[in-house]
């Protein structure tokens, strides 16, 4: 596969952004490959023990601080537990090819055969919000929190989404937030554990500005991922 994947023709999903059917396909495909090698289990000692590791891999003080208040909030919930499955680990619509009716995936430095089911999901989900089109004058990274605090026009989308497969996968829904927190954390600590200096570290600093940025509105946000869909849709006809 590794070698293969250079020699695989097709647009990548990225070109066809707006097209829901492709998206969809693609979150099917998703899907399928996570239920290919389900593993063991995961508790909510191994994500608080995920969030630890992730703090003390950081030298900032705030970061810190969200992922141990993440974890905080992950131990005050409710126990659970979920199937580990495999992670690609660079799950973008840059990643995802079409030719006619096939659809294949590329990219696989990353893969992991145990991991979270959420992980994948993210990743492609902050990548496509940074990328989307949004205000004027908006960057990505301000794209990104809006969508993860409930500002932008297909927030909802996001949210709804995110839900909809966490609940496909029969995760808990106190994971579909703290994994966007997660995946913020390891986006921007990624390339710095690797020492990598080259072009990939570009969007390293696009993904910091957004967790600071989510650090700043972390009221926001956990009122937002708190809200069921009901009341969202009631709000918004609210004068």
């Amino acid at each position: 596969t590794f070698v293969l994947e250079d020699f695989v023709v097709g647009r990548t999903l990225s070109t066809l952004r707006g097209r829901p059917v492709y998206e969809a396909r693609a979150l099917d495909w998703l899907e399928a490959f996570q239920s290919s090698a389900a593993g063991g289990p995961l508790r909510r000692i191994d994500l608080v023990e995920r969030l630890r590791r992730l703090a003390a891999a950081t030298k900032s003080e705030p970061f810190r601080e969200l992922a141990n208040d993440t974890a905080r909030k992950v131990m005050g919930g409710e126990d659970f537990e979920v199937a580990e499955v495999p992670v690609h680990g660079d799950f973008t619509a840059s990643n995802i090819l079409l030719d006619g009716n096939e659809l294949c995936v590329i990219d696989w430095e990353w893969l992991r055969l145990g991991g979270w089911p959420l992980e994948d999901l993210w990743w492609y989900l902050i990548v496509s919000t940074r990328d989307a089109p949004g205000t004027a004058g908006e960057t990505g990274a301000e794209r990104m929190v809006d969508a993860l605090t409930g500002r932008s026009a297909h927030a909802s989308q996001v949210r709804d989404l995110a839900r909809g497969f966490a609940s496909a996968r029969r995760v808990p829904s106190i994971l579909v937030p703290v994994f966007s927190i997660v995946t913020f954390l390891d986006m921007t600590l990624r390339w710095k554990d690797e020492r990598r200096v080259d072009w990939r570290t570009a969007p390293n600093a696009e993904y910091e500005e957004a967790l600071r940025g989510l650090l700043l509105r972390q009221d926001e946000f956990w009122e937002f991922w708190g809200q069921d869909d009901e009341t969202a849709r009631l709000e918004r006809h609210l004068p």
